[in-house]
């Protein structure tokens, strides 16, 4: 891993920790530790853990799976259509009954990434993008776009659109060509 990376999200994970522990100390005066704190800790050993799985896991791996994944995430997103919960206005959320609710939205987010990158990753021998991949791998992200809409969620689409076009600029996708 890129030591730079590295460093940047160490500082980013530091700053979080202090910022969280300066905002909810005042909520626990007689605990050394605030429950809201412990609580980021356990989840960022638990995001530590699960980044660390990932990147140990080889690219080739998701390349082949990044399809399946797309699938079951659209096939998510269409549940929330159909039998989601609504909160505060907006059905984003799929109950697991007497377990938990989540957002099928945070998943999406993962596999439309892992999706558009790996079919931009074959390049056919080119130094470059193709046009025509460049134009299909941006439609990938229409579909659970159009559905995060219709929740209405338009926070997510907005930021799924931003990542999904971040990651045709940074593969070299020329603007002057679209």
């Amino acid at each position: 891993m890129n030591s730079g990376v590295l460093s940047a999200g160490l500082l980013l994970i530091s700053i979080g920790i202090v910022m969280n522990y300066s905002t909810t100390a005042a909520l626990a005066l007689e605990q050394h530790f605030p429950p809201l704190f412990l609580s980021h800790l356990g989840a960022l050993i638990l995001g530590g853990c699960a980044a660390f799985a990932t990147y140990s896991v080889p690219a080739s791996f998701w390349r082949q799976i990044a399809l399946p994944l797309w699938l079951f995430s659209m096939l998510l997103l269409v549940g929330v259509e159909v039998a989601g919960v609504k909160v505060n206005g907006a059905q984003r959320w799929l109950a697991i009954p007497g377990l938990f609710r989540f957002q099928p939205v945070e998943i999406c987010k993962f596999t439309t990434v892992i999706m558009v990158a790996s079919l931009i990753a074959y390049r056919d021998g080119h130094e470059e993008v193709s046009l025509r991949r460049t134009i299909f791998a941006g439609a990938l992200a229409l579909p659970p776009i159009g559905l995060l809409v219709m929740q209405p969620d338009l926070g997510n689409a907005v930021l799924l659109a931003g990542l999904v076009s971040l990651l045709l600029i940074v593969v070299g996708t020329r603007l002057n060509r679209l």
